[in-house]
């Protein structure tokens, strides 16, 4: 069993209309990686039964792979509903906010991030 941290990216917040553009799941540096292909995020979850996953705002996550895959995959761990207990949260939840706040990670998002994501559309096949 090993834990993955993982995480959708999509153009907004609408699980039935929305597309899911990647995929990004993280164990280790040698195990590591970006999906962006239904097919391929699909098969990486079957590939992995008895594994554990990490995510932040999980439910939104699984109910788009839900809705465009058919996955039942678990919550096992929500770093989201964990800070949002902690009395010195930050103001914003959202995982930039979280990660640079617990473990000092640098901001990695930038405008052009998703724009750049959405023009290759590598999943005009979706559901």
């Amino acid at each position: 069993m090993t834990w993955y941290a993982c995480d959708l990216e999509t153009p907004d917040l609408d699980f039935i209309q929305d597309k899911i553009l990647s995929f990004a799941y993280y164990a280790s540096p040698k195990n590591k990686g970006v999906l962006t292909n239904l097919y391929d995020i699909s098969y990486w979850f079957e590939s992995h039964p008895e594994d554990k996953y990490i995510w932040h705002n999980g439910k939104f996550d699984v109910k788009f792979l839900k809705k465009h895959l058919g996955l039942d995959i678990p919550i096992d761990w929500d770093t989201l509903l964990a800070e949002s207990l902690l009395p010195d949260r930050p103001e914003s939840l959202k995982l930039e906010e979280v990660a640079g706040k617990e473990l000092g990670v640098p901001k990695w998002k930038d405008k052009t991030m998703y724009k750049n994501m959405g023009q290759a559309d590598p999943l005009a096949v979706a559901s």
